[in-house]
């Protein structure tokens, strides 16, 4: 018979003991970090801003709560939005659906005047600004940010709701903007 006190099997019990202690926590209370998230928000905004596009059009898809997804096309000039439309990204009926088949219903500046990367890159901030170095996200309220590797614009900022054993409310569940398209405009296309 073997000691329980070898080193061998003192490691394997202290890996066993820390997986289970992150299953605890993943099944229950759905804790995770993501450390540095203030900074690479603050460097891809630095490099978004550093290319000085002001004009541009956009296609992103929004999609959360009680809401159908859905798909805006926005023109911003000087970080206003001065057209814009929108179409559903599903469809109830056709399995078979493709939002790009279908063209964009005119809708007014006003009902999509809050996509712009301006307003992206914010509402991301907001959810950083007082972190140091670790962003410490619940499963009721999971952030999720990523940058276009090519462009540095947010192309995915996300609120999701994994959820827990402990369970979260529907209104904290999933919200997400996903930049579809980005096309800067030259000073011809205005």
């Amino acid at each position: 018979m073997r000691k329980w006190s070898s080193p061998r099997r003192k490691i394997i019990i202290i890996i066993g003991v820390l997986i289970s202690l992150w299953l605890i926590n993943r099944i229950f209370f759905g804790i995770s970090f993501d450390f540095f998230a203030k900074q690479r928000l603050d460097a891809a905004k630095a490099a978004w801003e550093n290319q000085h596009i002001r004009d541009y059009r956009m296609i992103i898809e929004v999609r959360g709560g009680f809401i159908l997804p859905t798909q805006y096309e926005v023109t911003i000039r000087d970080n206003q939005v001065i057209d814009a439309g929108q179409r559903l990204a599903i469809s109830l009926v056709n399995p078979d659906y493709v939002p790009s088949s279908e063209q964009f219903s005119p809708v007014p500046v006003e009902n999509a005047s809050q996509y712009t990367m301006d307003n992206l890159f914010s509402s991301a901030n907001s959810k950083v600004a007082n972190d140091a170095f670790v962003h410490i996200n619940n499963a009721c309220n999971r952030y999720v940010v990523d940058f276009d590797p090519r462009m540095s614009f947010v192309n995915l900022y996300a609120n999701k709701c994994d959820g827990s054993l402990l369970g979260c409310q529907m209104r904290e569940c999933e919200s997400t903007y996903r930049v579809i398209e980005l096309e800067p405009l030259s000073a011809e296309n205005n």
